[in-house]
């Protein structure tokens, strides 16, 4: 087939690399290849990479593997195709913890964690020897049997009638998406009409806010849960939005509100 596209998708036995590997896999016009860490690269050329391999730090056993798992695997990806469009899935954390408001693209890192360091080095990899690249710095990501995070714990917690302790419950919430809505950033971002000739960086997360307070209010009804145990407790954390404005200025993506009634109404489906 003659238009027929190559794609390599890294960490396709995870939770974001597997549901992107298999969305591609529904194409008649895309041949797809999936890349574990313990894998051996094919000797092929792709016409796009998805590039979600690496670890996190739910899943770290020691720091050096930031460094093997993370930057020394983007450096081999691009080494042995270095022609192949990347869409590389960065992180929210190689900001670190800025003093400021609202974090844009531009935010300057402060103060980041080994796996922040790790994700912001392979970034520039990317930037410095690839010829076409996107990059995502992405929030938690949500879903019906994601990894846990903020959100799933509470709403365990929430369902087993545990204690509910917000820090700083006046902050303000937005850094989670659906993983819904992330593959549907990446079906726009894998047109190679798109990719090319632009490279960029995008903050990915749910539209609006909402207060960490109102969070186990908004799971709570949804449940139909009546609710007592919430304590709240102050902390000297920096409270920093996390911006989206540019890539919602191309694609409309859920709110916030949205993305956690969803993962509920995903959570009572499977009941």
């Amino acid at each position: 087939m003659t238009n027929q596209k190559t794609y390599l998708v890294t960490g396709y036995k995870g939770y974001i690399g597997r549901n992107i590997y298999n969305y591609l896999k529904t194409f008649d016009n895309i041949e797809v290849d999936g890349f574990s860490r313990n894998d051996n690269f094919q000797n092929k050329q792709y016409d796009i990479i998805v590039h979600c391999a690496g670890s996190t730090p739910s899943k770290i056993n020691d720091k050096f593997d930031y460094i093997k798992n993370n930057i020394n695997l983007t450096k081999r990806v691009i080494d042995k195709y270095p022609n192949s469009k990347i869409i590389f899935l960065s992180t929210k954390d190689i900001y670190g913890t800025p003093n400021t408001d609202s974090i844009i693209e531009e935010t300057i890192p402060y103060n980041q964690s080994f796996y922040g360091m790790s994700k912001h080095l392979s970034e520039q990899l990317i930037i410095d020897k690839s010829i076409n690249y996107i990059i995502l710095r992405l929030p938690a990501i949500i879903g019906l049997n994601s990894p846990r995070t903020f959100i799933t714990e509470m709403i365990d917690n929430i369902m087993g009638n545990k204690e509910i302790v917000l820090y700083n419950g006046e902050k303000k919430f937005n850094s989670i998406i659906h993983i819904d809505n992330l593959i549907s950033i990446v079906k726009y971002m894998t047109n190679t009409d798109i990719l090319n000739p632009r490279n960029e960086i995008y903050n990915i997360s749910s539209t609006g806010s909402i207060f960490l307070k109102n969070i186990p209010l908004l799971i709570a009804d949804k449940l139909n849960i009546n609710i007592k145990n919430i304590k709240n407790t102050a902390t000297s954390d920096v409270s920093s939005l996390f911006s989206s404005a540019k890539i919602q200025k191309i694609l409309d993506l859920d709110s916030v509100d949205k993305t956690i009634i969803k993962y509920l109404e995903e959570l009572q489906n499977e009941q």
